[in-house]
């Protein structure tokens, strides 16, 4: 029986993922991923790929993703956070590339009666693009989850990277802001979630590889599945 807010059937297959990567940048973060864990992968028909740690490894796998046909994304892995203690999961509600500082050349400009030309840069926003935080199409809306920003860079430096308009970050991880970049250029939906593993500081070192092979995929894969279950 369709109920009152559901698309009916037709619509719902037309608009369904047919081909769902999950990308994972390393072999350790899978360590709790369970035989069970890949029968329900292999059901939903999703395809699991190591990504490669980075932001360009990440945008690399995406693209081949893509080019092999892959019509949803989601990226699944460790990530420190300010606000978030440890073993919380948090489903990404927007992407920020957190080691963009172009301020120092981004500076406002003014012609010779003071109109303004070019304005200052922020930190956080790639020079000549219009917004800092990625909002990629999602799927995956109905969770239960904590949602957060996510902060992607190319180190472990989160602790360093914080300012006023960003004081803290929620999540601080290395792939999904270029996934999710990746995914809107080529229009088609990306969901993320991060166990947080660490709390993004000095330590994030001895944290992380105290708690990267935790991530509680069973969990994890239900949520997806219940909502898979509204894709078919």
């Amino acid at each position: 029986m369709q109920t009152k807010n559901e698309a009916p059937q037709e619509e719902r297959e037309a608009s369904s993922p047919k081909n769902i990567h999950l990308l994972v940048a390393c072999e350790f973060e899978t360590a709790n991923l369970t035989e069970q864990d890949r029968d329900l992968l292999e059901l939903m028909g999703i395809t699991l790929i190591m990504t490669g740690v980075g932001t360009l490894n990440a945008c690399m796998a995406a693209m081949k993703s893509i080019a092999a046909g892959a019509d949803y994304i989601i990226n699944i892995g460790t990530a420190g956070s300010h606000t978030f203690p440890v073993g919380t999961v948090i489903q990404g509600n927007g992407y920020i590339k957190r080691d963009v500082d172009a301020t120092l050349i981004m500076r406002s400009i003014t012609d010779e009666e003071g109109k303004l030309i070019s304005p200052n840069f922020p930190k956080f926003r790639m020079p000549y693009e219009n917004d800092i935080v990625l909002k990629p199409e999602r799927l995956l809306n109905n969770t239960g989850l904590d949602q957060g920003l996510v902060f992607t860079g190319d180190n472990t430096h989160g602790h360093t990277e914080v300012n006023e308009d960003y004081p803290a970050f929620a999540c601080v991880e290395m792939e999904a802001y270029a996934i999710a970049k990746v995914c809107i250029d080529a229009g088609i939906p990306f969901d993320s979630f991060k166990f947080i593993s660490d709390g993004a500081g000095e330590s994030v070192g001895e944290e992380w590889n105290q708690n990267a092979d935790s991530i509680p995929w069973s969990h994890l894969l239900i949520e997806i599945a219940h909502n898979w279950l509204l894709f078919v």
